[in-house]
């Protein structure tokens, strides 16, 4: 089975068209990590997508990334800043907590290649 690149092309505009900011980091000018927020209340951002490079996990660079997007989201106006996870995701629950978050309704997702 192939996917319909039109389709994929579509799908990946929408979902892109959705963020409505971005944060990056870097590390010797090369791009490592990413964040992406969208407002989904007026006192509310939302993590819509982040992600670091396996081999710089371990550096501190999704922690930049989280407390700049909390620093941001502060300084708009947002009272809160949410996310997804699952609850397997033991490192992001780490560095949530790190940042005095709060969990509820913990998500778990199952893939199954076949």
């Amino acid at each position: 089975l192939h996917p319909d690149m039109q389709v994929a092309d579509q799908a990946l505009k929408d979902f892109v068209s959705n963020i409505d900011k971005s944060l990056v980091c870097f590390y010797k000018e090369q791009p490592i990590g990413f964040l992406a927020l969208k407002a989904i209340s007026p006192q509310s951002q939302f993590v819509y997508l982040a992600a670091v490079e396996s081999e710089y996990r371990a550096t501190g660079a999704a922690l930049s990334l989280y407390a700049k997007a909390t620093l941001l989201s502060k300084d708009e106006g947002f009272s809160q800043l949410k996310g997804r996870i699952s609850s397997k995701n033991t490192a992001v629950i780490n560095l949530y907590s790190y940042l005095g978050a709060t969990f509820s309704t913990p998500l778990d997702t199952f893939l199954l290649e076949v």
